[in-house]
């Protein structure tokens, strides 16, 4: 299952690149029985864009000086600002309803990961959960928040957008680091 979801995370829009990329997959797992993670990881170039998935983790974790150097690298590389904030919005907001079903069912962390629909990758599962118990509710709200000012202003003015994208997303790392420090 987790070879399945990165493989579809790496694959794009342009079908060419994409049939590619499965091609290259069979061939290289040709013989087996299972195509694994390692496997995808392997052969699989990420051709639906730059990949911003350590920068979004390291804002989950408040790991504020990881954060800025994935987030840094990215856009160097030619990565849209606005794809980081997205992805960030949407991470919150599926901790924000997984945080929701602990608040109101007195569930903790871990069983919400595991019932969660479309399911955490086994290896993103503590981090999501050690999110969870970091974050509270209102906590969650005000991140969001800060993203949607942060996405309508990047419109507004795509010339800063990197500079709008950064300082939002760093404030959510800070806090991040903060709230780790109090639990």
């Amino acid at each position: 299952l987790e070879a399945r979801q990165a493989l579809r995370r790496n694959l794009g829009g342009d079908r060419l690149a994409s049939r590619g990329e499965i091609e290259k997959l069979v061939l290289y797992a040709h013989g087996q029985t299972e195509v694994g993670l390692d496997d995808v990881k392997a052969t699989s170039g990420d051709v639906s864009g730059l990949s911003f998935d350590d920068a979004v983790d390291a804002l989950l974790e408040g790991k504020v000086g990881d954060f800025d150097m994935a987030f840094t690298r990215h856009c160097q590389s030619g990565g849209q600002a606005f794809l980081v904030l997205s992805s960030a919005m949407r991470q919150l907001q599926a901790i924000q309803a997984m945080r929701g079903l602990m608040d109101t069912g007195g569930r903790n962390a871990a069983s919400v990961v595991a019932a969660a629909r479309p399911p955490v990758f086994f290896s993103r599962r503590k981090l999501v959960e050690k999110a969870l118990e970091r974050w509270s509710s209102e906590a969650l709200g005000r991140a969001l928040t800060r993203l949607q000012t942060a996405v309508l202003h990047t419109r507004r003015r795509p010339d800063l957008s990197v500079a709008l994208a950064r300082q939002a997303l760093l404030g959510i790392a800070v806090e991040s680091a903060r709230l780790a420090q109090r639990a």
